[in-house]
C-alpha cells in the first residue's frame, strides 16, 4: 500500500492535499461482523497525528482500526515524496560590453547570472549553457540556450537573450600646459604653441581605436 506524491514545495506536499487525501479515501478495512470499517482507519506517524507536511524522503505511516468489539488491528505504510517538477524558465536577457571592435570575449558567468528560473522545491539551480558561444560574440543581439536543472535531476531548456553593445567612453590623454606670453596680450589659439598643444592631445576608444578630438577652445587664451 505504499505510495508516492509529487513535492509541491520545499516542504514536500500537505498531509491535507487534494491528491492525498483522494488517495487515503482509497484505504479500507472490513470486518467479518462490523462490515465496513474503512472510516475507522486512524493514520498516525510517530505515535501522532498526520504532520501538516509529508517532506520529501520517506514516511512511515501507522494504520490502526478498531471493530465494534473492540478487537485491534495495524499495518504499517511509507508514503514516500519526490521533486518531479521541472524548473521553470522565464524571459531572460543581458547586455555585454564590447571589449574590442569585434564584440565581446571574456567570461560566460554574467550569461549564466542572467538566467531566470525557479523551482518548486529547490533554490539553487545549476545552468549550463548548451549554446557554442563564438569567442567574441558579436555586436548585436543573438539567442543563447541554457539547461537548468534541480537537485533531483528535473531539468528545463531556455534561452537568453545576449546583446552586445558599446557604451564605454574614449579615454583622452593630454596634459594641462603652461605657454610664454606678454603681459596684458591674450595670445592667440593659432599661436603655435597653442596648436601644438591642442595636437598633442588624443583620445583611444577600445571597439573604434584612435578617434577625433574636438574642442572649445576660445578664440584666443587671456594673460
Amino acid at each position: 500500500m505504499d505510495v508516492t506524491f509529487a513535492a509541491s514545495n520545499a516542504d514536500g506536499i500537505a498531509s491535507d492535499d487534494p491528491v492525498v487525501e483522494a488517495f487515503g479515501d482509497t484505504i479500507g478495512a472490513t470486518d467479518t461482523v462490523s462490515g465496513d470499517l474503512s472510516d475507522n482507519v486512524i493514520p498516525t506517524v510517530g505515535g501522532a497525528a498526520l504532520p501538516a507536511f509529508f517532506p520529501l524522503g520517506d514516511t512511515l505511516v501507522d494504520l490502526t482500526v478498531t471493530d465494534g468489539a473492540g478487537n485491534m488491528a495495524s499495518g504499517q505504510m511509507t508514503v514516500s515524496v519526490t521533486d518531479q517538477t521541472d524548473p521553470v524558465i522565464s524571459a531572460s536577457s543581458v547586455e555585454l560590453e564590447a571589449t574590442s571592435a569585434d564584440g565581446y570575449s571574456g567570461s560566460s558567468d554574467v550569461i549564466i547570472a542572467a538566467v531566470n528560473a525557479v523551482d518548486n522545491v529547490d533554490t539553487d539551480l545549476t545552468v549550463t549553457i548548451t549554446s557554442t558561444l563564438p569567442d567574441p560574440i558579436a555586436f548585436g543581439a543573438s539567442q543563447v540556450t541554457v539547461n537548468v536543472a534541480d537537485d533531483a535531476g528535473n531539468e528545463s531548456t531556455g534561452s537568453v537573450s545576449v546583446t552586445v553593445v558599446d557604451t564605454t567612453a574614449p579615454t583622452i590623454s593630454g596634459a594641462d600646459i603652461s605657454v610664454e606670453g606678454s603681459a596684458g596680450v591674450a595670445l592667440p589659439l593659432e599661436d603655435d604653441q597653442v596648436q601644438e598643444w591642442l595636437a598633442s592631445v588624443t583620445a583611444e576608444d577600445i571597439v573604434d581605436g584612435a578617434v577625433e578630438v574636438s574642442n572649445n577652445a576660445p578664440a584666443s587664451f587671456e594673460f
